[in-house]
């Protein structure tokens, strides 16, 4: 299970969210905007930090490398989860 939010970077639990952990580690800020898991591959996350851009991981959150530059808008905050199977 996955959880991201502004102020939280990007988590993730697997135990069912009894204990969390950390994947934020090589993303610039824990401001995260928008979070998404890759339909087909469980370990491709996808995060979007306001002002920062659009990060990808296809390791499960082991190394971040930015994609692009993001969409230009702001004051956009969500929070996400998606179940890993």
């Amino acid at each position: 299970m996955y959880a991201a939010g502004a102020g939280t970077g990007v988590l993730r639990s697997d135990d069912g969210g009894r204990q969390w952990r950390s994947l934020s580690e090589g993303l610039p800020s824990q401001e995260i905007g928008a979070f998404a898991v890759h339909s087909f591959r469980p370990d491709t996350l996808y995060a979007w930090i306001e002002g920062q851009g659009v990060f990808r991981t296809e390791d499960g959150g082991g190394r971040w490398e930015q994609m692009d530059e993001g969409p230009l808008v702001t004051d956009r905050r969500s929070v996400s989860s998606a179940w890993r199977t």
